[in-house]
């Protein structure tokens, strides 16, 4: 099936090197963009708890294993005399980003 979208030029151009990345033609690489994107947002709806994305999991999985991983890092490294946010140990410094990520998110709307 075949439509138009009017979409921006910086969406085109990415998805355009997505394709050239991948050695995949155009429109087959918008065609899966598309479909994660719906398969994204019907797996946020609250009444779709007993339908649980497969590829959703394993982003989510993924994500949080990098956070762990991350924050175990930082637990290793931190030096307070180079904080940029001036947190005196690396559990504060995880807590103050996650305070202010989470303020960005609601005065952005995204939660």
């Amino acid at each position: 099936m075949e439509i138009s979208i009017d979409i921006g030029k910086h969406v085109v151009d990415e998805m355009q090197n997505i394709a050239l990345s991948e050695n995949k033609d155009f429109d087959i690489i918008s065609s899966k963009i598309l479909e994660l994107g719906l398969r994204v947002y019907q797996s946020s709806k609250d009444d779709n708890d007993k339908n649980k994305d497969p590829l959703l999991i394993n982003i989510f999985r993924k994500s949080a294993e990098s956070n762990l991983l991350i924050k175990e890092i930082i637990g290793h490294i931190f030096d307070k005399n180079r904080s940029n946010i001036k947190a005196y140990d690396h559990s504060s410094a995880i807590h103050a980003i996650e305070k202010t990520v989470h303020f960005h998110m609601q005065e952005n709307d995204l939660i």
